[in-house]
């Protein structure tokens, strides 16, 4: 790769546009192909941005996960209802609950812009 640059400069100017153009097409078709074959990677049920935070307070011994979206996610409390009943404890110590993310709420410092 370093050599690039100097090798460049022994092609003539035209040539070395086409062969950029060139770079450029390949580049494009490659794109194109694999959105193509594999589908475009979100679809509309897809979650741009979610934040998880684990919490665990060592003398009562209790855990905390906080699940947060940042984008519409249709579904979305369905999979915090999976999660709590995938991790949570045993009986009628797992609830889910909505906290908004502001200064009050310190366990969400991680992801808050200051």
């Amino acid at each position: 790769m370093p050599l690039l640059i100097p090798l460049s400069f022994r092609i003539d100017t035209r040539r070395l546009k086409g062969i950029l153009f060139l770079l450029r097409i390949c580049c494009v078709i490659a794109v194109g192909f694999f959105t193509v074959r594999f589908g475009w990677p979100f679809d509309p049920r897809h979650p741009r941005r979610t934040f998880i935070t684990w919490g665990e307070n060592l003398t009562t011994n209790s855990v905390n996960i906080h699940v947060a979206k940042a984008d519409g996610a249709p579904g979305f409390e369905e999979v915090v209802l999976d999660l709590a009943r995938t991790y949570g404890a045993s009986g009628n110590q797992t609830h889910t609950a909505r906290t908004p993310i502001d200064n009050w709420h310190s366990e969400w410092d991680s992801v808050r812009h200051p």
